[in-house]
C-alpha cells in the first residue's frame, strides 16, 4: 500500500510466514517506501534498535526524510549507470559497423568492359545486407548481392559469414548455381534455423559475351536491354539460402551487348516506405531505371537515390539499401 509500517515484535506478526533464525534475529521492524514521482521504486527498511526499545514516530519520521532523498539519489545513480551502458553499446556498435564497412569491397573491379557503380545504406549501425566483387579467372567477373533476413546485429553476423563462406568457395569456383548449392548446404548447417539468406550471383563472362546468373529467393534482376530499349524484371524462381537442404538452383544465360544495364539490389529499395505507408514498389524503380538507362551506371544509381529521397520524404529508413549497378560497355 506504499505505507509505512511498524513492527514491534516480528515473532508475534501473524501476517508475516517468518522462519525460526528470522525470528531469533529480527525482534522489531520500521519500513518505508522509496517513491520517485508517486512511483514505488524501492524499500528502505531497518531491524532491532540497538537500546532494544520499539522503533518510535521519531525514527519513522527520520526514516521517511532519509527516503524521500534516497528516491531521487538512486534514480541519478540508475541513469548514470544506463548513460555508462548506452556510451559501452554506442562504442561496441560503431566498432561493429567499422568492422562490417571493412568488409564490403573498398573498390570495384577494373574490367574494361564495365562500368559498375554501388551504394549502401545500412537502417542501423549494422547491416545484413551484403555485396561484393569476384575475379574468377579466365576473363570473368563475379558480383554477389545478399540480404540475411531482418537488420541489425544478428543480421550483420551472418553476412560476415557469408563473406566468409564465399571467399572460400570462389577459390574452387564452378558456377553460379554450384556457388548457391555449396552455400545452401553450409548455411543450413550453421545458422539459425529462424534465419535465411537470399542471395543473387551474376557471372559476366566476356570470352563468350554472355551474363551467367543464378537467384536464391533474391529480388529479380532488372536488366535493360539497349537493342530494344526495354527495362524489364527478369525472375528465376529457387528458394533462399538454409531453408531446404533440398533447394535446386538453375543459372541461366543473357547475351552481352553494348549499352546493356543491369541493376541488382536487396528489397530496402522496393520496400521503402513513404509517410503514408505506401511502398516505393517495382513499378517506380523500373521506371527511375528506365528514365537513365542509356546514362554511366553511376547516373543510374544516383537518379534511383534521388527519386527514393523524394518519395521517402520524412520518413525514417526502415530497411538496408542497397544497390549495384552494371553498365556493359
Amino acid at each position: 500500500h506504499q505505507q509505512p509500517l511498524i513492527i514491534d515484535d516480528l515473532a508475534a506478526d501473524e501476517r508475516f510466514n517468518t522462519t525460526e533464525q528470522e525470528r531469533q534475529e529480527i525482534r522489531s521492524v520500521l519500513c518505508v517506501p522509496i517513491r520517485l514521482r508517486s512511483k514505488l521504486i524501492g524499500i528502505l527498511m531497518v531491524t532491532n534498535k540497538k537500546t532494544f526499545e520499539p522503533f518510535n514516530s521519531d525514527d519513522l519520521r527520520l526514516l521517511s526524510i532519509i527516503a524521500a532523498q534516497s528516491g531521487q539519489l538512486i534514480r541519478n545513480s540508475q541513469l548514470q549507470q544506463e548513460t555508462l551502458e548506452k556510451k559501452r553499446m554506442e562504442h561496441e556498435l560503431t566498432m561493429a559497423r567499422n568492422i562490417q564497412r571493412g568488409l564490403l569491397p573498398k573498390k570495384i573491379p577494373e574490367a574494361a568492359n564495365l562500368d559498375i557503380a554501388s551504394y549502401f545504406n545500412a537502417a542501423d549501425e549494422v547491416s545484413g545486407d551484403y555485396y561484393d566483387y569476384f575475379d574468377l579467372g579466365d576473363s570473368r567477373i563475379g558480383i554477389v548481392m545478399a540480404d540475411v533476413s531482418g537488420h541489425g546485429a544478428s543480421s550483420a553476423l551472418v553476412m560476415t559469414m557469408v563473406k566468409g563462406v564465399l571467399q572460400a568457395i570462389k577459390q574452387n569456383f564452378i558456377s553460379s548455381d554450384r556457388t548457391l548449392h555449396e552455400m545452401n548446404v553450409i548455411l543450413g548447417e550453421t545458422i539459425p534455423k529462424d534465419m535465411f539468406v537470399t542471395m543473387m550471383f551474376l557471372v559476366f563472362d566476356f570470352d563468350n559475351m554472355v551474363l551467367k546468373y543464378s537467384n536464391a529467393g533474391h529480388n529479380p534482376l532488372m536488366f535493360y536491354n539497349q537493342q530494344s530499349k526495354c527495362c524489364e524484371l527478369l525472375e528465376l524462381r529457387a528458394p533462399a539460402l538454409s531453408i531446404s537442404n533440398l533447394a535446386v538452383y538453375e543459372e541461366k544465360e543473357i547475351p552481352l551487348n553494348e549499352g546493356d544495364l543491369f541493376v541488382i539490389y536487396t528489397d530496402g529499395v522496393t520496400e521503402t516506405f513513404n509517410e503514408d505507408k505506401e511502398m516505393f514498389e517495382e513499378t517506380r524503380f523500373l521506371q527511375a531505371v528506365r528514365e537513365v538507362a542509356s546514362e554511366q551506371a553511376g547516373t543510374t544509381i544516383e537518379h534511383v537515390k534521388k527519386k527514393l529521397h523524394e518519395f521517402m520524404g520524412d520518413a525514417s529508413q526502415s530497411d538496408d539499401v542497397a544497390m549495384i549497378a552494371v553498365k556493359i560497355k
